[in-house]
């Protein structure tokens, strides 16, 4: 696994919105410039937060890189229920 490649790949998408464009397309070109294992590829095609994180997404990437990839995932689960989630606060 190459979590350092995931982790690079959605902070580029965070950092401009060209990237963040190219993300949510699922760009195969722009793809192309990251070291993705296929258990990674596959985490992006419909992702959530708990499949990024298990593929070693730091937690707050694994939020906004589910609102890239899934324009109506902020629709499904606020930032509260989230941070909840993750630790098991109620």
């Amino acid at each position: 696994m190459s979590a350092e490649e995931l982790n690079r790949l959605l902070e580029e998408g965070l950092a401009r919105e060209k990237s963040w464009e190219a993300i949510s397309k699922r760009d195969p070109r722009f793809f192309a410039d990251f070291a993705l294992s296929d258990g990674e590829r596959l985490a992006l095609e419909n992702p959530d937060p708990g499949k990024l994180s298990a593929v070693g997404v730091y937690p707050m990437l694994a939020m906004w890189g589910s609102m890239m990839l899934n324009p109506r995932f902020s629709e499904q689960m606020s930032a509260g229920e989230y941070f909840r989630d993750i630790t098991g606060r109620k």
